[in-house]
């Protein structure tokens, strides 16, 4: 069965919460969770560095889930399992309280089309440009706040790039909307 979406990625691998499993049929892996951004699905594991013979390098990892995972309870048995998780918990890596299920996707998939992409917030756009197909791609800003204002050109260029820039700039709003907060909070603190 091919997986084609979070949801039915989550709901697969579920039930394997915490268990021990096999990644890509060569590494011993403590499975936590799923997630995706705009490119891939992965699994969200814990797993100890590859080319470290310590655990110190140990951490949480995500891993394209176009590999395989393979669960190893049912083929190793309760006891192994048991003595593999044993090994992971001692070199400090616990199990997971709740099973993970993380988007980290930039654009909203809802309203975006294959010319055009959306934000999740809404407030900017990458679009073809059919003025200029030699650049490709446009992005522009848009004013949800005042209907009918029509969308600010930002700059042209190839896809990649552009992407590049708005997660940028949402990065920066998303961090000086903090501090705003922030700074009001302190405000209110110091007048009451």
């Amino acid at each position: 069965m091919t997986i084609t979406s979070l949801d039915m990625l989550a709901a697969e691998l579920r039930p394997h919460h915490n268990e021990m499993c096999l990644l890509y049929d060569d590494q011993v892996v403590r499975l936590l969770g799923v997630g995706r951004d705009d490119d891939d699905l992965y699994y969200i594991v814990q797993q100890r560095d590859r080319h470290s013979r310590t655990w110190s390098d140990a951490d949480v990892t995500w891993c394209s889930a176009v590999g395989r995972i393979t669960p190893l309870k049912p083929l190793v048995g309760d006891a192994q399992h048991a003595r593999m998780e044993s090994l992971f918990t001692l070199n400090k890596l616990p199990p997971n309280d709740s099973f993970l299920v993380e988007d980290r996707s930039f654009w909203d998939e809802k309203i975006s089309t294959q010319a055009r992409y959306v934000s999740k917030c809404g407030r900017l756009i990458l679009s073809f440009d059919a003025e200029n197909p030699d650049a490709r791609f446009a992005l522009h800003r848009r004013y949800l706040d005042a209907p009918g204002t029509p969308d600010a050109f930002i700059l042209r260029g190839e896809y990649v790039a552009l992407e590049r820039v708005a997660i940028g700039i949402m990065t920066e709003m998303r961090d000086w909307s903090k501090e705003q907060a922030l700074a009001a909070r302190q405000a209110d603190r110091q007048t009451a």
